[in-house]
């Protein structure tokens, strides 16, 4: 897996870093509709004989979204990000959490 991604050429994870992400809100939304329950817990989505368990992909589309938002946003000043500036990488990171602890 880490031989595979590292192939992939970088500019393709800041191009597709919000679609990955949106694609993973989508997926916690499919589990908290359609997921399977396990142990009293509903955090999976059976895909035929594969279970996926999307908590686990979204921690990496958080990672690359909240990565691309940073290095597009720098600090306006020098000694780094204002408390206001950084409502966007929350709000990224509140999303989720949300839906996984729904």
């Amino acid at each position: 897996a880490f031989l595979a991604a590292a192939a992939i050429p970088p500019v393709w994870y800041q191009r597709y870093a919000y679609l990955a992400y949106g694609c993973a809100q989508v997926l916690l939304l499919l589990v908290a509709v359609v997921g399977t329950t396990v142990n009293g817990s509903q955090r999976w989505l059976n895909l035929g004989g594969f279970n996926l368990q999307p908590s686990e992909l979204t921690k990496l589309c958080v990672l690359l979204a909240v990565s691309r938002f940073l290095s597009r946003n720098p600090p306006k000043q020098k000694g780094g990000y204002r408390l206001l500036e950084l409502w966007v990488p929350a709000l990224l990171l509140g999303v989720p959490m949300g839906l996984v602890m729904e």
